[in-house]
């Protein structure tokens, strides 16, 4: 400031007034130059006050807060790429329709959301943009996955933040980002990416660091992409080389004084950097201090952690899990991977920012339709996995993968062994048969065996897949075991994008409980449900065997209560199961019993299974049993309404149909929906969640639920899980019942499972969603918000929300 000084110490005796705007948008910027003045030249004071009035001044207004006429035309009289700006006071200026008061407050609250919204996304993208070859934020036009980015870093971080810091609205808020959104991507508007990367190092401080406060992983990415561009080579004179390993024909541009961009051979570009890292007692400068981390003289979390403390950031004490995540993004982006791949595999499940604004075209529709089943967080509420922390009963691999029962059904249809002597043979040769069966001898076209593609696809098994290495795949598979499997656990729960996962819990599986009695934690990825068919089969005997070697006796309805207490009590359940087994009839006396199952219309009595377990290895054939059981009466459907837990029915199955296959030997039969009714009718204190294995029976299961608040419809399983199914399934339920069910669970076994059923599973939604969404925007519009709400719902959402609904 001491030229400035100078110049006005020239101008003292002049009659001029004089306004004084400064273009660098710092809150009271006007304000703080003048004390620095007076500080330098404290004998100009008389002077300064009477003749130069030192502005408080923005540029580059952000105007969607505006409602009056003159701020809503900015945008239209602004000539792009020139600034239009804000002073403050403009007493001086005045005169003229052009200018309107500004107070201090809106100034600054300007500068706060051009500081911590525009500022901060375009610094948080353009290193990146560099390094992949952009030199334009226009550029981000032409692929979408860099303004997706940027929507996922406003929402999660920089909304709540700017929120926090300024009492302003979401809405306010929301709306400063439309705009500057719009202005980042404009052809016309787009800033130059190396020019903004300029002193980076620094504006993460500036522009980040509030909201890396309260990091997550998206402004931890942004950290990642500067601390690449700024790994550089020391050329002398504060400027560094770094290299992209793009290579292209652009002549070597200027794109600020001194510094150069040329992509050639090796994607070059110069750049300044002054800021000076501590390192262990020794002074090093932040280009070089990363490239020796890059080349391990360093270490390179010691490195991250340093620079966050720096002056120039300001983190006093900067999380570790923020270093880590730092560190890791920083890696693969020297290890050559692009940014634009970086910020596609974030490991968290991408928010997308909900635009307000209504659809243009169908193909945004579409597109939005897509994007939001892409990145959802699903809640698989029913399945059988259980924990890596309950040792043998947890199943990962490629043998448990091939010896799933739909491929067992397949391989029989088709293989050279009979039914017998394949049932024979050990688990890893079945696995040899039907890998060359199924996947060398024949081409893997079904749902199943295409699942099993996809699995060694997504965990990068591409080259063993190719050459149909069996033996590859399952050294593969140990790799994966050795390394850790809490850690390959969550890594499949991340990729699979499931918030978590309910299990099959059965207290009548001593080895299963086991894990329960000695109180073993597991990951919060999964919860639990009760599985109690016993009680709905009345059989008195397992029952008393349970209890008895629980150290329960008697045959009292309360002594059985109770043990099912405790064990709801150490399990902590979502929700009782109970499969409905064969020849669960009532007579015509028996009708008006609470769970009554009645006979066909026909006046036949039906067989109705219900196969919760999906074929469980521990699950016996059912035998006619006592429908008037007092414990289905007096203690599982009371039990539920006490304790408030929904009692889940899996209708429709017939068990062994040829009981020659085994596990794979089950069938199905439509069962009449009366069944449903008169549970319904008789409990309507006791929540049911249900799913009905016969496409016959889910129209009229829609019927039920729009009669009945207790009810939730879930699921397309087993013989239903295919695409075309799902489709038609989720479509009559969205036109029937709007978004109050859940449009899937998965059955999953096997860990690995959860990659393939959710992939398949998405992408029929996306198809039953999308005519659905599109009849909404032609009846008269509708936005991505809009789309989200459902997505979220039908996949998970309203499934909670009935868990806490109060009958």
């Amino acid at each position: 400031m001491i030229w400035l000084s100078k110049i006005l110490s020239s101008l003292e005796t002049s009659t001029h007034k004089i306004s004084l705007i400064c273009t660098d948008n710092l809150q009271n910027n006007g304000d703080k130059i003048k004390s620095i003045v007076l500080s330098l030249a404290p004998e100009l004071k008389p002077y300064l006050d009477s003749k130069v009035t030192f502005h408080n001044a923005m540029v580059d207004c952000i105007v969607s807060s505006r409602e009056c006429s003159l701020y809503s035309q900015i945008p239209r009289r602004e000539i792009l790429p020139q600034k239009s700006i804000v002073i403050s006071p403009p007493s001086s200026l005045s005169g003229g329709p052009e200018f309107h008061n500004v107070t201090s407050s809106v100034l600054n609250n300007e500068i706060t959301k051009k500081l911590l919204i525009a500022n901060a996304t375009h610094t948080a993208i353009a290193s990146g943009l560099c390094l992949d070859g952009f030199n334009s934020t226009a550029s981000i036009t032409g692929a979408k996955v860099y303004l997706e980015y940027l929507d996922n870093l406003f929402e999660s971080e920089i909304l709540p933040t700017v929120m926090g810091e300024t009492g302003l609205d979401a809405e306010e808020v929301n709306k400063t980002w439309l705009e500057w959104r719009t202005r980042l991507s404009s052809k016309s508007f787009g800033l130059s990416t190396y020019f903004i990367s300029q002193g980076s190092a620094k504006k993460i401080g500036i522009r980040l660091s509030t909201t890396l406060k309260k990091y997550n992983h998206f402004s931890a990415v942004a950290v990642s992409g500067v601390l690449r561009f700024l790994t550089g080579e020391d050329v002398g004179g504060g400027v560094f080389n770094g290299f992209t390993g793009i290579k292209g024909k652009t002549e070597k541009v200027e794109y600020t004084g001194g510094l150069y961009m040329e992509f050639g051979d090796k994607g070059e570009y110069t750049f300044k950097n002054d800021t000076i890292l501590k390192v262990d007692g020794l002074e090093i400068k932040l280009p070089v201090a990363l490239v020796h981390a890059r080349e391990g003289i360093l270490d390179l979390s010691h490195v991250i952690s340093i620079y966050l403390k720096s002056s120039d950031v300001g983190l006093i004490k900067p999380d570790k899990e923020l270093i880590k995540m730092i560190g890791k993004g920083l890696r693969r982006l020297w290890n050559g991977e692009s940014y634009k791949s970086l910020i596609s595999n974030i490991d968290i499940v991408p928010l997308q920012f909900a635009l307000k604004g209504d659809f243009k075209s169908l193909n945004e529709l579409q597109d939005s339709v897509d994007d939001e089943i892409n990145n959802c967080q699903i809640i698989d509420l029913h399945t059988h996995l259980l924990p890596s922390t309950h040792g043998g009963k947890f199943l990962m691999g490629i043998d448990e993968l091939l010896n799933y029962h739909y491929l067992v059904s397949e391989y029989i249809m088709s293989g050279e062994l009979s039914v017998e002597e394949f049932m024979g043979l050990t688990r890893e040769m079945k696995t040899e048969l039907i890998w060359e069966e199924l996947f060398v001898r024949l081409t893997p076209v079904s749902e199943a065996t295409r699942g099993v593609v996809n699995v060694l696809k997504e965990l990068s098994m591409t080259t063993e897949w190719s050459n149909r290495d069996l033996k590859g795949i399952r050294s593969r598979f140990q790799s994966l075991r050795d390394s850790g499997i809490e850690k390959y656990e969550e890594y499949i729960f991340k990729r699979s994008k499931i918030k978590y996962a309910v299990m099959t819990n059965i207290p009548f599986e001593r080895e299963e409980m086991r894990y329960f009695k000695e109180g073993k934690g597991f990951s919060g990825r999964y919860r639990t449900a009760v599985r109690v068919d016993p009680l709905l089969e009345g059989d008195w005997g397992k029952v008393k065997m349970a209890m008895a070697e629980d150290g329960v006796g008697g045959e009292e309805i309360e002594s059985v209560k109770e043990w099912v207490r405790t064990w709801c009590r150490k399990i902590e359940p979502e929700y009782l199961m109970a499969s409905t087994p064969k020849n669960f009839t009532y007579t015509a006396v028996d009708l008006t019993q609470p769970g009554a199952f009645a006979t066909s219309t026909s006046g036949k009595k039906r067989s109705i299974t219900s196969d919760l377990d999906c074929c469980d290895e521990d699950t016996d054939q059912a035998s006619r049993i006592n429908e008037s059981s007092d414990l289905l009466k007096e203690v599982l459907l009371p039990l539920a309404e006490e304790l408030s837990l929904p009692l889940a029915l899996k209708i429709g199955c017939e068990r062994q149909v040829n009981p020659s296959l085994g596990l794979a030997g089950d069938g199905i039969q439509t069962v009449d929906m009366s069944i449903l009714l008169r549970l319904l009718q008789d409990w309507p204190k006791v929540k049911f969640l249900v799913t009905f294995l016969s496409l016959e029976n889910q129209h009229a299961a829609c019927v039920l639920k729009g009669k009945f608040r207790n009810l939730h419809v879930y699921g397309c399983w087993w013989y239903v899980n295919q695409g075309s199914l799902i489709e038609r399934i989720t479509r009559m339920r969205l036109e029937m019942l709007g978004t109050n069910f859940t449009f899937q669970h998965s059955d999953c076994r096997v860990l690995e499972q959860l990659l393939y059923k959710w992939k398949h599973s998405r992408e029929a939604l996306k198809v039953a969603l999308k005519p659905e969404i599109k009849k909404v925007w032609e009846n008269g519009g509708c936005c991505r918000g809009d789309v989200r709400k459902v997505v979220e719902r039908i996949t998970g959402g309203a499934y909670e929300e009935f868990l806490t609904m109060k009958l």
